[in-house]
C-alpha cells in the first residue's frame, strides 16, 4: 500500500493549494512563492486544470504537489507538467518519484499522447527524475531580457522595410494554421486572452512572418513592457535579420528605457539567438526543455 494518498485540487481549498505549492517551491533556485490572487491568474493564463493537478499528503500532512494542463495540440493530446514540487522535509525520500508516476497515471487515464516539461538547467536531480521516468531533452530553452532602449530598432518601423512587407495585428487563434507541438507558454492558446499577432506579409500577400506577444502592466495600469511568445520567420523569407527586426521594433518600444523586453526562445534557433545579443538582450533564465511519448509507457506503472 502506498505510504501517500493524492488529493485532486478540485477537491482543495484555495487556501490549501497555495499553500502546498509554496512549500514545494521553498528555497528553490527561484523565488516561486505566489499569492492567491497570482495562483488563480496562474492557472488561467497557462490553462492549466484543477481536476488534473493534485496534492501528495502523508498522514493529512502535504508533501509535494504538481500542476497538469491537457490539450490538443496539432492533432494531439498534448499534457504539460506546470511545476512539481516537494515539501523542503522531505526532500530526499523519492517523493519526486512517487508525484511523476501519479502524474503519469493521470495523463494515461486522459489518453494523453505527448507529456511536456521544462526544469531549470542546474537542477541536475529534476532532470536525472525525469529522465528515469522516461522523457527526453529535446532541447534548451533560455529567457532572453532587455530593459535598456534599443537604438538599432528605433528608426526600424520608418526604414525601407515597410516597401518589403505590410504589417497586420491580428488575434492569437489566427496561428492555429501554424500549429506545431511546441513550448506549453509560447503557445497561442496560452495568449488567447491577452495577446496579440503581428503578422508581416511579403509583395504577393503571403505571411513571411509573425511575432506572438502580450503586454505587460504593471499595478497601477501603466505599461510596463511585453512578453514575446513566438517570434517566427517563414523560410523562404529573404532578409530574415531585418524582417526580425522590423517586427520588433513595432512591438518592443525601443525608444524607452525601463521597459521590461522577455523573450522565450529555445536553444535551436540560433538565429533569433543571436539577433537578440546583438540588440543588446541577455539571457536570464536558462531551462530545459523535456518531451515524453505517452504510447512507449509499460501498461502498468507502479505508484509509491
Amino acid at each position: 500500500m502506498s505510504l501517500y494518498t493524492f488529493k485532486r485540487l478540485n477537491e482543495c481549498t484555495l487556501d490549501e493549494a497555495v499553500q502546498a505549492w509554496n512549500l514545494g517551491f521553498a528555497e528553490y533556485y527561484v523565488d516561486l512563492t505566489m499569492t492567491t490572487q497570482r495562483f488563480i491568474q496562474r492557472f488561467v493564463q497557462d490553462e492549466l486544470s484543477v481536476d488534473l493537478s493534485f496534492i501528495a499528503m502523508k498522514n493529512d500532512v502535504p508533501v509535494g504537489i504538481v500542476l497538469n494542463g491537457v490539450r490538443n495540440v496539432a492533432g494531439r493530446k498534448v499534457a504539460w507538467n506546470g511545476g512539481t514540487g516537494v515539501s523542503v522535509p522531505y526532500r530526499g525520500m523519492g517523493i519526486g518519484k512517487v508525484l511523476i508516476d501519479q502524474a503519469l497515471k493521470i495523463y494515461r487515464e486522459e489518453k494523453v499522447e505527448t507529456a511536456t516539461l521544462e526544469a531549470i538547467k542546474a537542477n541536475e536531480r529534476a532532470i536525472g527524475l525525469y529522465k528515469s521516468k522516461g522523457y527526453e531533452l529535446v532541447d534548451d530553452l533560455y529567457q532572453m531580457s532587455c530593459d535598456t532602449p534599443l537604438s538599432v530598432l528605433e528608426d526600424c518601423a520608418k526604414s525601407n522595410s515597410k516597401e518589403l512587407y505590410t504589417f497586420r495585428h491580428g488575434a492569437p487563434h489566427e496561428l492555429r494554421p501554424y500549429e506545431e507541438l511546441m513550448l506549453w507558454q509560447a503557445q497561442w492558446a496560452n495568449f488567447r486572452r491577452d495577446g496579440e499577432v503581428l503578422f508581416a506579409y511579403d509583395k504577393e500577400s503571403r505571411v513571411s512572418g509573425y511575432a506572438l506577444y502580450r503586454i505587460i502592466f504593471d499595478a497601477e495600469g501603466n505599461e510596463a513592457g511585453v512578453s514575446i511568445g513566438q517570434c517566427r520567420l517563414m523560410a523562404e523569407s529573404e532578409d530574415k535579420r531585418e524582417l526580425l527586426y522590423a517586427l520588433l521594433s513595432r512591438i518592443v518600444r525601443p525608444e524607452r528605457d525601463g521597459y521590461r523586453r522577455m523573450v522565450l526562445v529555445l536553444g535551436s534557433n540560433a538565429c533569433l539567438i543571436e539577433a537578440l545579443r546583438e540588440l543588446g538582450f541577455q539571457q536570464t533564465a536558462s531551462q530545459v526543455y523535456m518531451i515524453r511519448t505517452m504510447e512507449e509507457m509499460p501498461q502498468k506503472e507502479l505508484i509509491g
